[in-house]
């Protein structure tokens, strides 16, 4: 499989928990989180990361992933450039899923059947992974989950599981991974 990661920056990650973190903070849970997600699909395939950021390419490198340059332009069109640059079948996964686990991966791995289009929605309404063949019209922003939804046509499958479902966006995101971890 072929793993897409899109990573703005460490640095001027997690804007949206400014509030509530430093900026140090915030970088440094960027990094881990990254570096969580990256060691789980690590054993499923490879991994490409998107970026235009230094200090993400440089941490990709040297941890032997690729880089794809991000054209700047938006989430949905660093995903767009990700898949085209990899394999055939794809994954795109977002690098601040702080609970995923091998089980959640598997799920998403076992529900990929011919040319189906996998997703799993977040608790908000976002989508966390899509998994497909070729091209794919991405839609990220609020409420993502049901116009990728309605992009994948028919054959679709979609995967919920609590490491797939939370991603880290808000305040209350952050209080609720650091009750449980």
């Amino acid at each position: 499989m072929d793993f897409v990661l899109p990573i703005r920056s460490f640095s001027n990650g997690y804007v949206r928990l400014a509030n509530v973190l430093s900026g140090s903070e915030r970088r440094e849970l960027a990094r881990s989180i990254a570096w969580h997600v990256t060691e789980v699909l690590r054993a499923y395939g490879s991994i490409t990361c998107v970026t235009r950021d230094p200090e993400v390419e440089e941490w990709a490198g040297l941890s032997g992933f690729s880089v794809v340059p991000d054209p700047g332009s938006g989430l949905n069109d660093a995903c767009a450039i990700g898949v085209a640059g990899v394999g055939p079948r794809w994954a795109v996964v977002h690098a601040d899923l702080p609970y995923l686990s091998r089980d959640d991966v598997e799920a998403v791995l076992g529900a990929i059947g011919g040319d189906n289009v996998v997703l799993a929605p977040t608790y908000d309404g976002g989508t966390s992974v899509v998994s497909g063949l070729g091209r794919f019209n991405f839609s990220y922003g609020v409420g993502s989950f049901h116009r990728h939804l309605a992009h994948a046509g028919r054959d679709v499958a979609i995967v919920v599981r609590k490491g797939l479902a939370l991603d880290l966006d808000t305040s209350a995101d952050l209080t609720r991974w650091q009750r449980v971890r």
